[in-house]
């Protein structure tokens, strides 16, 4: 004969269904935080020097803007370098600040020069030779400085 199917209750199916635990759980997020903090372990020196690179590149289009801005208004333009921190860019004759940045914390910019700020001249050239070094972390960048237009190049 035919037997009516055993009725199973609402309690006893829930017994049996398995799911993690909380030591699975705390393992799975141990290895995905150990896994985490490598990658960003490995990946912070390559960030450091993108950024240095990034802020060379900024602090070079505003000395080529210095220069653009000197043929352009025909006046003589200087960039400074304050403090190692600061570059600020103003015209030769006055005191009014056109263009003011600041470096990233820790890295430190150093001009070498007779006169140890960039002087642009109405017809864009350079007034003095010299080079400029970016030091940050214990590395050195830098840069030629030679008297002539467009004369400002970086070190390889």
């Amino acid at each position: 004969m035919h037997q009516p199917p055993k009725r199973v209750g609402i309690k006893r199916s829930l017994r049996n269904e398995r799911g993690f635990t909380l030591l699975e759980m705390l393992v799975v997020l141990a290895i995905l935080m150990i896994l985490c903090s490598s990658i960003f372990y490995f990946s912070h020196d390559k960030l450091n020097r993108l950024t240095v690179l990034k802020t060379m590149d900024e602090v070079e289009l505003l000395i080529r803007m210095a220069q653009m801005k000197a043929i352009e208004d025909q006046q003589p333009v200087i960039v400074e370098i304050r403090d190692r921190t600061e570059v600020v860019i103003k015209y030769f004759v006055g005191t009014e600040i056109f263009y003011r940045t600041y470096l990233p914390e820790g890295m430190q910019l150093y001009i070498t020069a007779p006169n140890p700020r960039l002087h642009f001249k109405t017809n864009g050239n350079l007034q003095s030779f010299g080079s400029m070094a970016f030091h940050y972390e214990g590395e050195m960048y830098g840069y030629k400085i030679n008297i002539g237009k467009g004369r400002f190049t970086r070190n390889e």
